[in-house]
């Protein structure tokens, strides 16, 4: 295998750009790739896998140009050229073309790229749809390099200005949508098929390093509330998100008391993918769940998302605060019993480290294990104990006394101390165990993000002894 200097990718970057008359940025809508990174270099957009072996080189580069082309194959020659001001390129076949679903036309050639008596192997592409224009090029150190990424890049063209795939389409259900809401600023609502689509994205905003984030709400209508909020939430779940999206938890639900005294039970599962032969978006996808219950009612809403980030939870606390269902009643949706989160309760966590000098010399042990556990038992009485094991220190607590519920808490009276934790969410898995969540500090009253619900150091979760 011949290698080529990784520098000359930044040389042709800077060509692109040169410092006294600088390049808008693409205005190809690229999505990174899972697994990959990215970067500006002088406005140009480059991208690189992640496992890259050593010495192999495989980047993609996507610059600005600095006026509009006209046509695909023009596009096409400006590839060619840019790639001839680095060395000499010779096409090893003719231009194919085609059209992507979402709209954009390519043409593209594959070719060798010298430089220094060294070889390259290079990809030209020009790429149009409507008045917005731009082009690719690949550079690879051989043939199996550039076939290896192929794939993930076809699928990166392919998903340009695509749409999130939909539940499709999700089960009506008595009557039209009857959620009395505010959207979310920024977002945009519109009635489809008797649900109401909530839709927000950055794609009209975003830079060309930026991941493109796109966030969908499907409201649904209304229906009654059968046998518990946990099981109307699982059969809502079952109809709305398994018919379109294979999913990979086992959704408890996780639970939030809104400002309007309704619930609001919900979960999420970025491993989502979508079935019936739709292609899953690169990036985060994620698929989830919020039943918002109020009286004797409870309307399901469908989360789907693509590269969520924490910025998701302030709308979409904003529009579950705001939602009434009329005629629902007034009776308090009661989150849990006593008889449900009664049992043997266990957990633990482990944390491995060292200190090391500055030469890589371990000189200490800051190693650390934790364990904990409760038994709520039936007559509301309970015993905890807890156990931290560090180098040469052991610490436990235990204490016993009484326990109750108020509504999303739990509550230990001991005779040590009054416990308070959040109950966030519990649920049973038959083919493992049953799960409690609660919140990591017993005397802390902080809502579960509905953004993130099963995001890190937000609870612990207590596996029950059966």
């Amino acid at each position: 295998m011949i290698t080529f200097p990784i520098h000359v990718l930044l040389v042709l970057g800077a060509f692109l750009a040169p410092v006294q008359d600088a390049k808008p940025r693409t205005e190809l809508p690229i999505q990174t790739p899972t697994g990959w990174e990215s970067r500006d270099q002088d406005s140009t957009l480059l991208l690189t896998p992640k496992d890259l072996a050593a010495g192999q080189v495989y980047a993609v580069l996507v610059p600005g140009l600095m006026q509009k082309v006209g046509t695909v194959r023009k596009l096409l020659e400006v590839a060619k050229a840019t790639l001839g001001q680095v060395g000499e390129f010779k096409p090893a076949n003719e231009r194919a073309g085609a059209k992507t679903d979402p709209g954009w036309e390519f043409e593209v050639v594959i070719g060798t790229l010298k430089k220094g008596g060294k070889d390259l192997m290079a990809q030209a592409m020009g790429l149009r749809k409507g008045d917005k224009e731009g082009i690719i090029l690949i550079l690879s150190d051989s043939v199996a390099t550039l076939q290896k990424y192929a794939e993930t890049f076809n699928a990166m063209v392919r998903l340009m200005d695509a749409p999130l795939p939909a539940s499709a389409p999700p089960a009506a259900g008595a009557g039209a949508v009857d959620l009395v809401y505010t959207a979310p600023d920024g977002w945009t609502a519109k009635p489809q098929g008797g649900t109401v689509l909530l839709s927000w994205s950055n794609e009209s905003s975003k830079g060309p390093s930026d991941s493109l984030r796109k966030y969908q709400l499907i409201i649904l209508p209304s229906q009654p509330i059968q046998a518990g909020l946990r099981k109307t939430f699982l059969d809502f779940w079952d109809a709305q998100l398994k018919p379109a999206f294979e999913t990979s938890i086992m959704p408890l639900p996780m639970l939030r008391r809104l400002k309007s005294g309704a619930l609001c039970a919900f979960d999420i599962d970025d491993g989502a993918k979508a079935k019936n032969g739709q292609e899953t978006p690169g990036g985060l996808f994620s698929v989830g769940l919020y039943v918002v219950a109020q009286g004797r009612r409870a309307v399901p809403i469908v989360g789907i998302f693509l590269n969520r980030i924490r910025e998701i939870d302030a709308p979409l606390l904003a529009l579950m605060d705001s939602a009434r269902i009329p005629k629902a009643g007034d009776d308090k949706i009661i989150p849990f019993t006593q008889a449900e989160i009664a049992g043997d309760w266990v957990e633990s966590s482990l944390s491995m480290a060292n200190y090391v000098t500055a030469s890589g010399k371990v000189v200490g042990d800051a190693s650390l294990f934790t364990g904990s556990g409760v038994t709520l038992n039936p007559d509301q009485t309970f015993k905890y104990h807890f156990v931290a094991v560090g180098r040469g220190t052991t610490i436990t607590a235990d204490d016993q006394g009484k326990w109750s519920v108020d509504d999303t808490h739990l509550i230990l009276e001991g005779k040590a101390r009054t416990r308070r934790y959040v109950v966030y969410g519990f649920g049973k898995d038959p083919k493992v165990a049953s799960f409690l969540a609660l919140s990591m500090s017993f005397d802390a009253d902080a809502p579960l993000d509905l953004g993130f619900p099963r995001g890190s150091f937000q609870s612990t979760i207590f596996k029950k002894k059966e």
